[in-house]
């Protein structure tokens, strides 16, 4: 079986790193929704009422795929970070459920200092099996 190894501060540093990302694509979204509100400096014939409407639909469609893109990438930063967090909390979790087995089962505090503590003495007790 592979083992996995994850490191909550190189994914939340990581995640992070996405939020640079998340504002420049808010600012080329934002860039471009302002251009469709001004002239674009064509006339005002047939063709070129043509040609603005084809130019609007354009621009308006990469803004919204621009900022699709964005969402997307502000989603994987925000998830990232959570996983962190996650992480962190599980590892937590368990160290606190370690530390309190020994009280739940009548057993005297750990030490920290014998077989399986992370003392590098492992563990050899034979267990019979089921």
């Amino acid at each position: 079986m592979t083992e996995i190894q994850a490191d909550p501060d190189d994914l939340e540093r990581h995640g992070k790193a996405f939020d640079g990302h998340v504002a420049d694509m808010t600012s080329v979204h934002d860039e471009l929704y302002s251009m469709l509100a001004g002239d674009i400096g064509i006339g005002n014939d047939d063709f070129s009422r043509g040609f603005r409407e084809n130019y609007v639909t354009q621009v308006r469609n990469l803004a919204d795929s621009v900022r699709d893109a964005r969402d997307g990438v502000q989603g994987i930063s925000l998830g990232m970070v959570k996983m962190a967090a996650d992480y962190r909390s599980t590892d937590d979790a368990s160290l606190r459920g370690v530390t309190n087995l020994g009280s739940g089962l009548g057993l005297p505090p750990s030490t920290g200092t014998g077989p399986g503590s992370g003392s590098g003495i492992p563990h050899t007790t034979p267990h019979p099996e089921p």
